[in-house]
Formats: structure tokens, sequence, C-alpha cells
């Protein structure tokens, strides 16, 4: 699971600029919890949390090219590591009700819920402790002008929304197939 995790989250740095490859954001949600699959409480947590720290550890790397005084690494990690709970935090919450999505309405419900959860927690970090609202999944989506017209309305949450929704629907729709061929 931590090798697929690892994988995830380094593929979702490359959906943010400097590869700026956005399609592999629409993916990366499900690999997380693809990740995390027959897993459940801290064990689900410790591999959203490993994922989101390849993401964050990759997605900061500029952070050490900052001419500081002291140990700019450790202020590096720190910020990687704090940011990391938040996935985790998603990926324990998600899948802690991934395997109750028997019918076509809890799966859709699944779906919607888990993508509100990645939003909220995005917003939730973009706050707290005065707040990190860099990389949020949305703005990944940069280069897709017809796509982002939603933002003018939802903001960037909206895409990010978007962006998790389809990825989970993905899962779900695979996670079915796998289990009834």
């Amino acid at each position: 699971g931590y090798l697929r995790a690892i994988f995830a989250g380094l593929l979702l740095a490359g959906a943010f600029p400097k590869f700026s490859l956005a399609g592999f954001a629409w993916i990366c949600p499900a690999l997380m919890l693809f990740a995390a699959r027959d897993k459940n409480g801290a064990d689900a947590f410790r591999v959203g949390y490993v994922s989101g720290l390849a993401f964050w550890l990759a997605s900061l790397y500029w952070l050490l090219l900052i001419p500081a005084t002291g140990f700019p690494i450790l202020g590096w990690l720190a910020l990687a590591a704090y940011c990391a709970a938040f996935s985790g935090a998603w990926v324990w919450i998600v899948s802690k009700f991934q395997f109750s999505i028997s019918g076509w309405n809890n799966r859709l419900c699944w779906t919607i819920n888990g993508a509100a959860a990645w939003v909220a927690l995005e917003m939730l970090r973009g706050w707290l402790f005065t707040g990190f609202p860099w990389s949020l999944l949305g703005v990944s989506q940069y280069k897709l002008v017809p796509l982002i017209q939603i933002a003018a309305v939802t903001g960037v949450y909206g895409v990010s929304f978007l962006v998790v929704w389809f990825s989970l629907a993905l899962y779900s729709a695979a996670e079915m197939i796998y289990r009834n061929p």
C-alpha cells in the first residue's frame, strides 16, 4: 500500500505547474483510495498521509531553493508533514464508508460526500493556523479553460469538487466491475 500511496502522491504533484499534466489529478484521488484498499482506521490514515507527504514534498521543493540561514529543510519537512495530515484525514474518512457502496444511490452519495469532504479539508487547510491555501486540486486544471469556467460561479473549490467526484465515480465503477465481473 505505501508504494502505491507514494506513486499516487508523486503523480498528483505532476498535475501541478512545473509539469502541468492536469489529467493526473482526475485519477489520483482514486489511486490514493486504491492504495488504502482493504485497510481501515489508522492504517487508512497512514496510507493517505504517506501519499500526501509524497505530494507535498514534491510540490514544495521550491522552499529548498530560498536562500535562508539556518535549516530551511526543517521548514520544508514541517510544512509537508502538516499538509499531509489533510490527505490522511480524507483517505480515512472516505475509506471508512467505501465498502458500504452497494447500489447506485449509495455509490452516488459516496462519491458526492467524498468530493465534499475533499473540498471541506481544502477549505480547512486554507484557514486553520493562518492557512495554507496552496496547491488546491482545482488549480491543477488551470490550462483547461472551458472546464475552469465553472470557477466563475463556484470558485476553485467547485473545480476541485468536480475532479474528485469524477475520480471517485471512476473508482466506484472499477470496484463494482472487479466485485461483479
